[in-house]
């Protein structure tokens, strides 16, 4: 099965963005929470960049069981 990279990105900032303004996060601290810099969770949030691995990991473990 093929997918769009851009297509992931989108929903993974969607996730993060909507985490984020549910739990009135700034998105310094939550750059801070992922170990990555503000400008590189802000590439995140408007889609410049995707999430690595680590930081994926880094924002799994934040989530409770039931945002899992």
């Amino acid at each position: 099965m093929h997918y769009d990279k851009q297509a992931i990105c989108q929903v993974v900032s969607n996730h993060l963005k909507s985490y984020r303004k549910n739990n009135n996060i700034t998105q310094e601290k939550m750059s801070e929470n992922l170990n990555i810099s503000p400008r590189t969770y802000a590439n995140i949030e408007h889609c410049q960049h995707c999430l690595s691995g680590h930081t994926l990991v880094m924002f799994l473990i934040q989530l409770s069981d039931t945002e899992i």
